[in-house]
């Protein structure tokens, strides 16, 4: 009996071990023809024809369906949108557009789909309603596509910065500093039964006892943090605090230490604007760099990481790209002239020369100091035959106070223009002299960045870095106009769905 089992037992490995789990990518790519196969998957269209049901299935690992051959005499069959496993044979395809298909031995269901179901079978929906289902819309041919490429893309951007020799940073999202200056920031409130206790004026109840051989080093840390803020205030931190709206001020902090150092991460905006450029919670690339001098050179920093992007996606992700760009204009040229061709660089004189040169053109006129407006941006990228535009030194009414002072009248900063996703990237060198900092900010009264100065009072050293939008960048290789489209679940005023 022991010798029967054994034997039972190894073909029955034998038989099951034979059957490989595969995805739909793995089973496209190494054609694994005349092998039995487990895949797995949503069903994405049904066909009857004579005495069989093609399915497609795809499980969202790549663009291209699989076809699953299922013998009509079942008494059952796959519906629309229901998910299912499948065991069966890859044999050669004779249908036109496919190599392989899968003939089933044996399938089943494991979560139908109710007839409720917003998308249907062979019909197009607009990119407005596809958003009103965030929580489906990555089962949809398109948002698929574009999160595959989010993957990729992200993947690239450590991969440039971490051959480039930068360390990567986690800088906090929560933080009392306002880097831009704007004031469009969001605050942080305790909510809650913690709301009502933590902040209690009764402070016997909260001693600590410093005495105790028990009490931990945190514990006193904490008394004494206590003792030396206001705790009518009510402010969980000992002082209003935000989500970031930039990690630069932290970065800077880093790459004293460090001298090349970056983040990736998510940024908070609480802007009313409701264009198609812009969101309430969006991802940042950042880096900081010491020991540069002059503004040129973060110009060739950005520039090389954003060709090497660029460069990744179109190699890796073709398929998808290609599916995204299928109804734009010559849109592969597009992405050849920016991994090919040198950026457009200039100044805001010479950018003020060209819009008022063509001021019929122009929707609003502008003259010379005024900031530049997105109908501004737009019109120099058409004008530079769509490729990316550096433009330097230009003036605005709310310049950071990290921004380097321009006593020789030299570029200190920039922003770089792309098509489809307007400002991409901005960046400058920073301020690095304590008394110049001094006069531009007020820090006696905000006491949060006396930390700041710090930096510049010991062993301060010439630095400068850049933020670039990743879903703005995004836009501008894939040809998609609104930044809603580019983000799993986007946020802005009024809206936060899902």
């Amino acid at each position: 009996m022991l010798r029967s089992s054994l034997s039972t037992s190894k073909l029955f490995k034998r038989y099951f071990c034979s059957i490989s789990s595969l995805s739909i990518k793995e089973t496209l790519q190494k054609k694994p023809i005349n092998q039995k196969i487990l895949v797995q998957g949503w069903v994405q269209a049904v066909r009857k024809y004579k005495e069989l049901y093609f399915v497609d299935v795809i499980d969202g690992t790549c663009l291209d369906r699989l076809q699953i051959v299922i013998d009509a005499h079942s008494s059952k069959f796959p519906t629309y949108g229901s998910s299912i496993k499948v065991q069966g044979l890859v044999v050669e395809s004779l249908h036109k557009g496919q190599e392989i298909e899968v003939v089933a031995d044996s399938w089943e269901t494991l979560g139908t789909c109710d007839e409720s179901y917003p998308f249907k079978y062979h019909q197009k929906y607009s990119s407005e309603f596809i958003r009103q289902h965030l929580h489906l819309r990555p089962r949809t041919r398109r948002f698929s596509s574009i999160l595959r490429i989010r993957n990729h893309a992200s993947m690239a951007v450590h991969k440039f910065f971490q051959d480039e020799g930068f360390c990567f940073v986690h800088t906090p999202i929560i933080t009392q500093n306002d880097c831009e200056g704007a004031g469009e920031v969001f605050s942080i409130d305790v909510k809650g039964k913690l709301a009502e206790t933590l902040f209690s004026t009764n402070q016997d109840s909260n001693v600590i006892n410093t005495n105790d051989d028990s009490t931990s080093d945190d514990e006193s840390e904490i008394l004494n943090l206590e003792n030396n803020i206001n705790l009518s205030e009510k402010h969980f931190f000992g002082a209003p605090t935000y989500l970031t709206v930039s990690g630069q001020l932290h970065l800077e902090s880093i790459a004293s230490a460090l001298t090349r150092v970056y983040n990736f991460g998510p940024t908070f905006r609480a802007e009313a604007s409701r264009t198609k450029l812009h969101a309430s919670e969006f991802q940042m690339i950042e880096a900081e760099i010491s020991f540069i001098e002059n503004v040129d050179d973060l110009l060739q920093i950005v520039e090389k990481c954003l060709k090497r992007i660029i460069e990744s996606i179109v190699d890796s992700c073709v398929e998808d790209v290609n599916f995204l760009s299928k109804d734009l204009k010559k849109h592969d040229q597009y992405i050849r002239n920016l991994t090919s061709k040198p950026f457009v660089r200039m100044s805001y004189k010479d950018a003020i020369n060209i819009l008022q040169n063509n001021k019929k053109l122009l929707k609003v006129p502008i003259e010379f100091g005024e900031d530049l407006g997105t109908d501004h941006k737009q019109f120099l990228v058409k004008h530079c035959d769509n490729m990316p535009v550096f433009v330097s030194m230009f003036p605005s009414s709310t310049k950071p106070f990290y921004m380097k002072s321009d006593e020789n009248n030299l570029a200190h900063c920039f922003d770089l223009f792309a098509a489809y996703g307007g400002e991409i990237c901005g960046g400058s060198l920073r301020e690095d002299n304590e008394e110049n900092l001094k006069k531009k900010f007020p820090f006696e009264k905000n006491s949060s960045l006396s930390w700041y100065l710090d930096l510049r009072k010991y062993g301060t050293v010439p630095h400068g870095g850049f933020g670039i939008g990743f879903e703005r960048l995004l836009q501008s290789i894939l040809g998609i106009s609104n930044i809603r489209d580019v983000i799993p679940f986007p946020r802005r005023k009024y809206d936060c769905k899902c």
